[in-house]
């Protein structure tokens, strides 16, 4: 099946990588060496790219302030709210469906 790689792209520089002759170049290069410390791997302001997983690896993850990161990893037949019980267990919680109104206590 292959690998995938999850990349988040900065909208407010997007005439960045339209005017970069080299962007495929060091994007190319962000992806292989993503998750490596930051003084080996280059610098593209223009994205934000996380470490490649296997395909059959679900990956949550979470998009705020210019920056992406791994929420948590599942297996990619789990549905929605399995993935979602087994993050909340590695994070140390519990997560369990609401009662419903009405419902006899």
């Amino acid at each position: 099946m292959g690998f995938n790689t999850a990349v988040m792209v900065l909208n407010d520089r997007l005439h960045e990588i339209r005017d970069d002759p080299n962007f495929g170049e060091k994007l190319y290069h962000a992806i292989l060496l993503a998750g490596r410390p930051l003084h080996d791997r280059p610098y593209v302001p223009q994205v934000s790219v996380l470490p490649s997983q296997h395909a059959d690896t679900a990956q949550v993850v979470v998009i705020s302030a210019n920056s992406l990161r791994v929420l948590g990893y599942g297996d990619w037949q789990d549905d929605d709210a399995n993935l979602l019980r087994k993050i909340a267990d590695d994070m140390g919680f519990r997560l369990v469906r609401k009662t419903r109104r009405g419902a006899a206590a």
